[in-house]
């Protein structure tokens, strides 16, 4: 941020001014020295990181819910009805889980009083 916020401070590359950063000016431009047909140091500045994002997951809610695109993996529609059955069989195996403990715990309470 820095590199960019103070005009002084240049690249490595661009700390000295020589033929290879000059141009010729082709009309005039605002600033000191910049006339048409003049020479002219040409200075680039860094405005932020250079990305290239690809997409790889869609998944439907917050990493909670089915995964509706993914880059590297394809299933087709019965395997993903496969896991949609297991995932469901899941969540009711937990569900039964947990009743079966809250219970317990009501019964050691009842006991315990």
């Amino acid at each position: 941020s820095e590199f960019i916020e103070k005009d002084g401070m240049v690249s490595d590359s661009e700390a000295e001014d020589n033929e290879e950063n000059k141009v010729k000016l082709p009309q005039d431009f605002s600033g000191r020295g910049n006339q048409r047909s003049n020479k002219s140091a040409i200075r680039l500045k860094e405005i932020g990181p250079r990305l290239s994002l690809q997409l790889l997951k869609i998944e439907e809610g917050i990493s909670s819910g089915a995964t509706l695109y993914h880059a590297f993996q394809k299933r087709t529609p019965q395997e993903a009805a496969e896991l949609k059955e297991k995932k469901r069989r899941e969540a009711e195996l937990r569900k039964l889980r947990r009743m079966k403990q809250e219970r317990n715990v009501e019964r050691k309470r009842k006991e315990k009083e």
